[in-house]
């Protein structure tokens, strides 16, 4: 699954990016861009026994690459450090493993996830015709994520920013949804400034773990985690 998906995403982008610099037309531009993206996220779960219990403020950041196809018509794409994580309540007794030792967490105690993943994004992106200065623009498209590192805070323990890499997947994947404007500076310099939904569709943690051989083990809950956020996006584009 985590294969499939990283050839995919790969294979898409790099077909993507290929069809844009093979393309000759009138409306053949390519911009760049610096943003910042100031987000609140927050993480579900498919089962009862699981349950958000927090929002997380974060932020993503890096460089933005547009190319235009059409007069108002571009793919997006871009290379951000993404910031990230939420909160979660277990309700049942389960195996965590935290750095290279395997804990017990309890009914009712409270993991906080903080994440950082290197972000792809590609979208399209569908603006309007320059109004005095300003252009409105809308965006769908997918996000793919790989983990660089994830620490958590556990509750009532002595856990603080201890090293969680296992308890989180190592690729990350949603689609996003959103609208702006750009206001041109003159010349081929826009700020832009955007609201974007994204809603993740990978299950963020690992295989389940348990032993087989001792049933009074707790085990991990059969549960399905995904990540949703909601960021406000700033920035500089050429």
């Amino acid at each position: 699954m985590k294969q499939a998906f990283i050839i995919f995403i790969s294979t898409v982008f790099l077909s993507t990016v290929n069809s844009l610099f093979a393309q000759n037309n009138n409306y053949q531009k390519l911009k760049f861009g610096i943003v910042a993206e100031p987000q609140l996220t927050w993480l579900s779960s498919d089962i009862i026994n699981v349950e958000n219990s927090g929002i997380k403020a974060g932020i993503k950041y890096g460089l933005n690459m547009e190319k235009y196809f059409q007069e108002n018509y571009a793919f997006s794409t871009g290379l951000l450090i993404n910031n990230t994580g939420g909160a979660l309540r277990y309700n049942d007794t389960i195996f965590f493993q935290i750095s290279n030792t395997i804990d017990t967490l309890f009914s009712g105690d409270e993991v906080k996830y903080n994440i950082q993943y290197i972000e792809i994004p590609l979208a399209l992106k569908f603006t309007t015709n320059q109004i005095g200065y300003i252009k409105y623009f809308a965006q769908i498209g997918l996000n793919g994520q790989i983990k660089i590192k994830a620490t958590g805070n556990i509750l009532n323990s002595n856990y603080q920013k201890a090293k969680i890499n296992d308890e989180v997947s190592l690729f990350n994947a949603g689609y996003h949804i959103g609208g702006g404007i750009q206001y041109s500076l003159g010349g081929n310099a826009s700020l832009i400034a955007a609201l974007t939904f994204t809603n993740g569709f990978i299950d963020i943690t690992p295989t389940q773990k348990g032993d087989e051989n001792d049933p009074g083990k707790p085990v991990r809950l059969e549960d399905r985690i995904i990540m949703n956020s909601l960021a406000v996006k700033i920035g500089i584009i050429f």
